[in-house]
């Protein structure tokens, strides 16, 4: 549908680039953002051009983290994450009560 009718859309991940989204969607207004990770607007934004996808970290964490202490032969697992921002945080709380569920012994690093 986007491409027959001629129409960009452009992702936006990072949370740093949700201001420049709002300007960018302001002034192109045939383009699409699609927010990953939030739904909460840009600042002054007033268009029916931008929407979002979010998601819950913290259940495919859980699921990961209940496989990880399954599967650990050490009883150590660890988790990946990035700066602590509310969204890494749901994911390393969802990783570790996974983890602790299926064994209760497991450290948890990260």
């Amino acid at each position: 549908w986007l491409v027959a009718n001629s129409t960009e859309f452009h992702m936006v991940i990072l949370f740093s680039q949700f201001s420049i989204c709002a300007r960018l969607a302001q002034q192109r207004n045939k383009t699409w953002f699609v927010l990953i990770d939030t739904c909460e607007y840009p600042v002054n934004y007033t268009g029916g051009n931008v929407v979002c996808i979010a998601f819950r970290e913290n259940q495919a964490a859980y699921v990961a983290g209940y496989l990880a202490g399954l599967k650990t032969r050490s009883k150590i697992t660890g988790i990946v994450a990035g700066f602590p921002f509310p969204s890494v945080q749901r994911l390393f709380n969802g990783f570790t009560v996974g983890v602790r569920e299926a064994c209760k012994e497991c450290l948890v690093e990260g």
